[in-house]
């Protein structure tokens, strides 16, 4: 009896963990981790890709950008650099963006 609700509870834990996975909107590889995001100040969806480790840079991050656009243009909306001898590195490895091109974007 015992074995068979312990079986039980973790049939389902298992299956309330896979749902909450699949729900996410991320993607992933094995340089890059896309997520779609709403923001406030834009009326549709936006993305956000960070391209962190030690092979990746700016440029994965914007290739990744443009192939979730396929055709259409790449409208950056922000980025995250980071700081090298407290300047800009100027290799941000975090992008939002979307697809097309966007009218002028509100404020918060």
């Amino acid at each position: 009896m015992k074995a068979t609700l312990l079986s039980r509870v973790r049939l389902t834990a298992a299956s309330a963990i896979l749902v909450l996975l699949t729900a996410c909107a991320t993607q992933s590889g094995p340089t890059y981790t896309l997520n779609t995001v709403q923001r406030a100040d834009q009326a549709g969806t936006a993305h956000e890709v960070s391209c962190t480790g030690l092979l990746e840079n700016s440029q994965t991050c914007m290739d990744v950008a443009k192939n979730v656009c396929q055709d259409e243009a790449v409208t950056p909306l922000g980025h995250v650099d980071g700081y090298k001898d407290g300047k800009p590195a100027g290799d941000p490895r975090k992008l939002t963006f979307v697809c097309g091109k966007q009218a002028a974007i509100g404020k918060l």
